[in-house]
């Protein structure tokens, strides 16, 4: 089905390692005109019997897909080791002082989590976000993982990235980092791949 060239978004190549085109999307829905534009052509759009054709499909779509016996049982086996295949790898042989940088940055600003979708899928994440985007870059070259833009909230914040690992490469990260982590990352680690076991 064709779809308005606002719904599809107009897509520019990644200009950064680990950009997707998520983040290009994420930097032009900042622009408030852009915003108006493409909410005015959704409308218009979704008035007409291709859009309501259209609507109907993603609904029965996302109800096929929603948490049932059989969905949870592949995520359980898929997910929380899988990763996706844009996802950018590592660029250097850490050595033990990065590992006691990134552990010290991550210490401050970054989290363990687990994350379980509306789709039954779980996975695990490691991220951390900074204003500044070259202590992310240098995570990236260390672990791979993807940077992503954050949405302003307000004009009068300063734009944010944040840098994140999911799936083997978070728990791997994870537990590289443990030992010369904090009692209270470290319980932060814990928590997270015991939720990830429990479900």
């Amino acid at each position: 089905m064709d779809l308005p060239a606002c719904l599809r978004g107009d897509m520019t190549k990644p200009k950064y390692p680990g950009q997707t085109r998520s983040d290009l999307m994420r930097i032009r829905w900042a622009d408030p005109e852009y915003r108006v534009r493409v909410i005015a052509s959704r409308r218009a759009f979704y008035s007409t019997e291709k859009g309501q054709e259209a609507h109907a499909k993603t609904v029965a779509k996302r109800t096929a897909t929603m948490r049932t016996p059989e969905r949870r049982a592949k995520c359980s086996r898929d997910s929380l080791g899988r990763e996706r295949k844009t996802t950018a790898k590592a660029t250097i042989h850490p050595s033990a002082k990065d590992l006691y940088w990134a552990a010290g940055f991550i210490e401050g600003e970054g989290s363990f989590a687990h994350y379980a979708d509306f789709k039954g899928c779980q996975s695990h994440h490691v991220s951390a976000v900074q204003v500044q985007r070259e202590p992310l870059e240098r995570l990236l070259s260390i672990f791979g993982g993807r940077i992503a833009l954050n949405r302003k909230q307000s004009e009068k914040w300063q734009q944010t990235s944040t840098w994140r690992v999911s799936g083997g490469r978070a728990r791997g990260v994870a537990m590289t980092l443990y030992p010369i982590l904090s009692p209270r990352r470290q319980s932060q680690v814990r928590k997270m791949l015991s939720d990830g076991r429990r479900q």
